[in-house]
């Protein structure tokens, strides 16, 4: 009896038959490994990538929202400058006119492609307002004013004023010119040499004029 043996026929010689059934299932089994593990290497590859994309298109989002939020600002920065130049030019031109009727100004076809003005002057005062429309509506700040009673404001879209949204210096009103509704007349030094303690004052309202004087002068004969 003898042996089975899975290369030789039964008289001892070598079956290539066999062999090369063997040599086929060998080299199958090595190509699945090999394709197995190209696969998982591709599937990795392409998760990589993928993850790769979707980061570079955060990015691109990001900084094109971070660019349309740059531009946004620089847009309400120049229209709060042309605010205040309006501002500034009604407040003196209603000085010398004693009256803002009459005053007229116009904000720059700029600064009005990306807001909606109103600009209002009657006699005892003025108004300016900037509301943002279009892509400069999503700013902060979409309602930018002044007016003859107090410095430059910024409201948000539910009407709260924001002062991180006008510079420092604009947030407080130019105390060198004066509505014309409140004079300040400067008190002349008594001739006792004696200054006055109050400061007199005039409100004009059409054509009646009201004072309030102090004496001071306490000199004695």
């Amino acid at each position: 009896m003898h042996k089975f043996n899975l290369l030789r026929n039964e008289d001892g010689s070598i079956s290539y038959f066999r062999a090369t059934c063997l040599i086929i299932v060998a080299l199958c089994m090595v190509l699945y490994a090999l394709l197995d593990h190209t696969s998982a290497g591709t599937q990795d590859g392409a998760a990589a990538t993928e993850g790769e994309k979707t980061s570079a298109l955060n990015a691109v989002f990001e900084n094109k929202a971070e660019q349309e939020a740059k531009l946004r600002l620089q847009r309400r920065q120049e229209a709060l400058a042309e605010l205040d130049d309006g501002r500034h030019f009604l407040t003196t031109c209603g000085n010398i006119n004693a009256g803002f009727e009459g005053c007229r100004f116009e904000f720059s076809p700029q600064i009005l492609q990306f807001y909606d003005a109103a600009v209002e002057a009657a006699d005892d005062g003025f108004s300016l307002m900037l509301t943002a429309k279009g892509d400069q509506a999503a700013d902060l700040c979409v309602t930018l004013g002044a007016d003859s009673q107090g410095p430059v404001y910024a409201l948000d879209k539910q009407g709260k004023r924001r002062e991180e949204c006008v510079p420092q210096e604009m947030r407080t009103a130019d105390l060198s010119a004066l509505h014309r509704r409140i004079d300040e007349i400067v008190p002349q030094v008594a001739p006792s040499g004696r200054s006055p303690i109050v400061t007199r004052t005039a409100q004009r309202e059409g054509n009646t004029t009201d004072f309030q004087s102090l004496n001071t002068d306490n000199r004695k004969i």
